[in-house]
């Protein structure tokens, strides 16, 4: 109900009660997600959507361990032999 207004807190924790505050959050909710929707369409990615993607990549290699895995995701570059001159 502040919208990030903190000069307005006090008079919401004293002022209203949980039920006269529910149609505000009913608002709040249909706003973020028109705007997930919104960015989702901009191709946004979100945080689910790398884990996803983490978890197509890991099953295109061949691992099948969901059960056990912490997503920790690593980029890991090959270093390729730089050699000048002959063999």
């Amino acid at each position: 109900m502040t919208d990030g207004d903190i000069l307005k807190r006090d008079d919401l924790i004293w002022g209203f009660t949980l039920d006269e505050i529910q149609p505000y959050l009913k608002h709040k909710i249909r706003n973020v997600t028109f705007r997930e929707a919104v960015l989702g369409f901009m191709g946004v990615k979100t945080q689910g959507d790398v884990e996803d993607e983490y978890c197509k990549t890991c099953h295109a290699a061949g691992k099948n361990h969901c059960a056990t895995c912490d997503r920790n995701i690593q980029v890991m570059e090959e270093k390729k032999d730089k050699r000048i001159g002959k063999n």
